[in-house]
């Protein structure tokens, strides 16, 4: 091959090995040698077959055709890298569809963010603009045997990418079951690059989950002695449990994946009814999912009856709302459900044709209440349209009932003056919202909120993202001060219980900004996702601390033991955060923290807490247990629309 062909064999490869390592480095400022090595291969493997794809079109179109193809990888890579940059997550290839919907609904913000972004844009142009510089010094590549030649290439590379998956170990997490079965967007673009994670992600999301077979006798390690629980009470024990006979179904069944479901279900010890069991009971229940609401929000002076409500009723002390790969609505998805979404799929959206009785919209219709939710924003937006009256609710947003002020981002104080009408007269109401005033971008332009209070945060020792920010939550406190001021019109007050967390956190935020109001450095992998659960009644005498680590898919099962509801523990991944269970906080990676330490995904490290004996090999088994199984298990109730083969018949009509 004369200089002129390698340097057009070359072209491709040399520019994914770019692009990939290039997106490596502005995503998470780092490199990994094993990481490296997995990447290059499998880039030069894919190089060597687009290679052979653009060797297909003969001499004349060969250039026409390797151009087209630089010119769509440069995109894709520019629209992962603007997508992360504005969400810090990647996109998935299977929610491209609705993700259009996503970007032209936020137009404005998509704009802001990609020029906010030019720089990585214009990196990962080169590669485009190399190939024009070089095309005459470059062959066009075409024949069979060229064809054959790259293939060749192609799969030998590919070959030995798979094959060095088992060649390197070490660490709880091994390459192999990151590619094979752990997968996570995040971590595959770490490990395997872009393009690889994009391949894997897709076929993934494309067939149903395969849940395995579950390993008889497996249990997660035993809470540590150190660790202050609450207290429970000293009567029998009575599990959170449904009358589903797991393993006759499973002995019945001809499925082989559901048969491997009921077994695993078989095996999962519910969590406990315990003194907290129904101090809720009968009573009203007002839930709030915050757009991007975290406890950076709470502020004696700004947002007072947020900071009161945070610091009277339960107090969470270890609380954590992580980050989920798809969408923001993954969030919501979490706390609503008590079940991790999807990768790479619209977990919400599936849902909606699913049989989602086990949720509270659901159970509490079937026992009387009223049951509404409300958007401010459109109502169409995520498919919240089809996923909420789902669950159980009469949802209003706007453009289907709820008319608000056209500004961006919409009042979350407009929209509880105008609902909470709505349903307070009823005997007994839940009212589900998810606000949207906490919505980036924090600025003092462009931001109706920030701006309507940029002068009460005047006095802000910071800078304009972090004011903007608080001025924002002011907008909530207001809303939830107006709820509460018409439910202590209505004498309704003491008989209703408030729950608010966020969707999120703040990632509108830069890191430095989250710093400045953290007043410490924060690590990206735990800290960052510290947060405020608010779960407060207006008859608790005094508050109740828990320092349990605690995340938001422990919500709904919590708040379930506290109404007295009847619903199965066993077939949620949350767990009621006030019952013995030991606490875990599951991360999108894969990291998770609880009493014993830290297992951080992305460094493939453990790092046990102070003053506590880890138990040996405790990082690998809760990582194949119970952190696998959260995701394995969520998705397969999820896919198997499971709820509908083993919910009794009469539960929740």
């Amino acid at each position: 091959m004369d200089r002129r062909a390698f340097c057009s064999a070359a072209a491709l490869p040399a520019a994914i090995l770019y692009l990939e390592f290039a997106t490596k480095l502005m995503c998470f400022d780092k490199l990994f040698a094993r990481d490296a090595l997995f990447t290059a291969l499998f880039s030069l493997a894919v190089g060597a077959l687009l290679t052979a794809f653009c060797a297909l079109f003969g001499q004349k179109r060969f250039f026409p055709a390797l151009t087209a193809v630089t010119a769509l990888l440069c995109l894709d890579f520019i629209v992962q890298n603007v997508y992360f940059s504005i969400f810090t997550v990647f996109l998935s290839p299977a929610g491209l569809g609705e993700a259009r919907g996503v970007m032209a609904d936020f137009g404005g913000q998509a704009l802001a963010g990609a020029l906010r972004a030019w720089p990585r844009v214009l990196l990962l142009l080169l590669p485009l603009a190399e190939l024009a510089l070089l095309r005459r010094h470059m062959a066009p590549l075409t024949g069979k045997s060229v064809c054959v030649r790259a293939l060749a290439v192609f799969l030998l590379l590919h070959l030995a990418a798979v094959l060095s998956l088992s060649a390197v170990s070490g660490g709880v997490m091994t390459a192999r079951y990151l590619y094979t079965e752990g997968f996570t967007p995040e971590l595959g673009v770490r490990a395997f690059g872009l393009l690889t994670a994009e391949r894997i992600g897709l076929v993934r999301a494309a067939r149903p989950t395969a849940a395995e077979t579950p390993r008889p006798g497996k249990t997660a390690p035993a809470e540590p002695t150190l660790v202050e629980t609450p207290e429970v009470s000293a009567s029998p024990a009575v599990p959170n449990v449904l009358p589903i006979d797991f393993d006759a179904l499973a002995a019945a069944e001809t499925d082989e994946r559901l048969r491997a479901l009921h077994a695993h279900f078989a095996e999962v010890q519910p969590t406990m009814q315990n003194e907290y069991t129904g101090l809720f009971k009968g009573k009203n229940l007002v839930w709030i999912v915050a757009e991007g609401f975290s406890d950076l929000a709470l502020d004696e002076t700004h947002t007072p009856t947020l900071w009161k409500l945070a610091h009277s009723g339960f107090v969470f002390r270890n609380f954590y709302t992580p980050l989920w790969g798809v969408s923001t609505s993954d969030g919501e998805y979490v706390t609503l459900t008590g079940l991790l979404p999807k990768s790479g799929v619209w977990s919400f959206t599936q849902s909606a044709k699913n049989d989602m009785r086990m949720t509270f919209g659901r159970m509490l219709s079937a026992q009387g209440y009223d049951c509404r939710a409300y958007h401010d924003h459109t109502y169409t937006y995520y498919n919240r349209d089809k996923s909420h009256p789902n669950l159980g609710y009469a949802y209003t947003g706007v453009g289907n009932g709820l008319e608000l002020e056209p500004v961006w981002p919409a009042s979350d104080l407009e929209m509880m003056q105008k609902t909470v009408p709505d349903y307070i007269g009823s005997d007994r109401f839940h009212t589900y919202y998810m606000t949207v005033s906490g919505h980036q971008y924090y600025t003092f332009v462009g931001n109706t909120q920030a701006w309507k209070h940029r002068d009460d945060v005047a006095d802000l020792p910071w800078s304009e993202g972090c004011r903007a920010y608080i001025a924002c939550n002011m907008e909530l406190d207001l809303a939830v001060q107006e709820l509460m001021e018409q439910l202590s019109a209505a004498g309704k007050l003491t008989d209703t219980v408030i729950v608010i967390s966020g969707d999120h956190y703040p990632y509108g935020l830069s890191r430095g900004e989250i710093e400045e109001l953290r007043g410490h450095s924060v690590d990206e992998n735990f800290e960052l996702y510290r947060s405020a659960l608010i779960l407060w009644s207006g008859d608790m005498a005094e508050p109740i601390e828990i320092e349990k680590p605690c995340a938001a898919v422990d919500i709904m099962p919590t708040l379930a033991n506290l109404f007295g509801l009847d619903f199965d523990s066993r077939l949620l991944a949350g767990r009621d955060i006030l019952s013995d269970a030991p606490g875990l906080v599951i991360f999108a990676n894969r990291s998770f923290l609880s009493e014993y330490g830290r297992y951080d995904a992305a460094q493939d490290e453990f790092i046990p807490a102070d003053g506590v004996e880890v138990p040996e090999d405790y990082a690998r088994e809760m990582l194949f247990g119970p952190v696998s199984d959260a995701f394995t298990y969520s998705a397969a109730i999820l896919d198997r629309d499971y709820y509908s083969i083993v919910l009794p018949e009469d539960f929740a009509r």
